[in-house]
């Protein structure tokens, strides 16, 4: 799963750890305690993806690229927001 955050304060990520493919944050730093966890358990993770909230929906399936910095919806979710 990669989940969606408003800004790095919004989960306690740590029982979510083994479910977690990816992290998408809108606010927050890479140096946040989001960061440094997802960086040290290699999840890939993007800062500052403005809009996130409302662009991506449960169920929706998406590419992260971290590398790249780039989300892709692959295909959405026929979930009504």
């Amino acid at each position: 799963a990669i989940i969606v955050l408003p800004h790095e304060r919004a989960i306690n990520i740590t029982s979510y750890l083994d479910r977690i493919e990816g992290i998408i944050v809108e606010q927050g730093s890479p140096y946040s305690h989001i960061g440094i966890i997802a960086r040290e358990l290699q999840i890939p993770t993007l800062f500052g993806v403005k809009g996130a909230m409302k662009a991506l929906h449960d169920g929706d399936r998406i590419e992260l690229d971290g590398i790249s910095e780039i989300v892709r919806i692959l295909s959405a979710s026929d979930a009504i927001s």
